[in-house]
């Protein structure tokens, strides 16, 4: 289940926005192009303080588990150094955005975490059994390892910085663990698809649909249900350091230092 805009709406307007913030592209393409470039190298000039003031209040990131998708695609039975390489050279690309964007001026990072995306119901599609994918949850989770690992440094290095790491990994563990605790009645079907477990395509015109979609933990082959992505923002905005470490998303953002 790669990050789903409609968690990172839910989340966003628990922090009083009317949308998620765009992405890093979006604001990009409307600042002058040069100007943008030049701003990595000369921070001090006027022109770059306005970018970073826009980096600052309009970009928005969060991790995903496409590149996890894509590479599990080129390679479904990885050695565990395959898997060792790819995440870490991730992390590292990860940790460069982030470093970028704090020298463009942001200061708090409100991170998703990857879920167990073996889970979903297109992977569960592939297996003889139904079962999940186990080593795309092993990817999962050794990336959002080193996420944590790597904000955490750079918190350490960067005193201004503040971030949350939200993991919608717990979380989903959770509403698969106890799925009736929370209103759910299916955690391996898609609502919305086709073919085994309604994973075999995206919503088509000829697609079975769900009656009851707020008793599915998946919309589709691989996103979560607006049910879902509600019990997700809540958990991480004002839940506790299981679902949202060091501190939740409203401590972040109430955070004044």
């Amino acid at each position: 289940m790669p990050t789903s805009e409609t968690v990172n709406w839910r989340s966003a307007t628990n922090m009083g926005f009317k949308r998620s913030p765009p992405p890093f592209l979006a604001v990009a393409n409307k600042t002058n192009k040069q100007v943008f470039r030049g701003e990595l190298h000369h921070p001090a000039e006027p022109a770059g303080r306005a970018v970073r003031h826009r980096a600052a209040q309009h970009l928005g990131v969060s991790t995903g588990g496409n590149y996890l998708f894509a590479f599990f695609a080129r390679n479904s039975t990885p050695s565990d150094a395959d898997k060792r390489r790819f995440v870490g050279n991730l992390v590292s690309l990860y940790q460069n955005h982030v470093k970028a964007l704090y020298v463009l001026g942001a200061r708090k990072f409100a991170v998703i975490d990857v879920p167990p995306i073996g889970c979903c119901p297109y992977p569960r599609s592939l297996h003889p059994l139904g079962a999940c994918i186990d080593v795309l949850n092993e990817l999962a989770r050794g990336f959002n390892k080193g996420v944590r690992d790597a904000m955490r440094g750079l918190g350490s290095n960067f005193q201004a910085l503040k971030y949350s790491v939200r993991s919608s990994h717990a979380v989903v563990q959770s509403i698969m663990k106890h799925p009736q605790r929370l209103g759910f009645k299916d955690t391996t079907n898609a609502c919305c698809g086709s073919g085994r477990f309604n994973g075999k395509s995206w919503r088509t015109p000829n697609a079975t649909l769900c009656g009851n979609r707020h008793e599915y933990l998946f919309w589709d082959l691989l996103h979560p249900t607006h049910a879902a992505s509600k019990v997700a923002a809540a958990a991480i905005y004002n839940g506790s350091l299981h679902f949202a470490a060091p501190v939740n998303f409203r401590q972040l953002v109430e955070d004044q230092c």
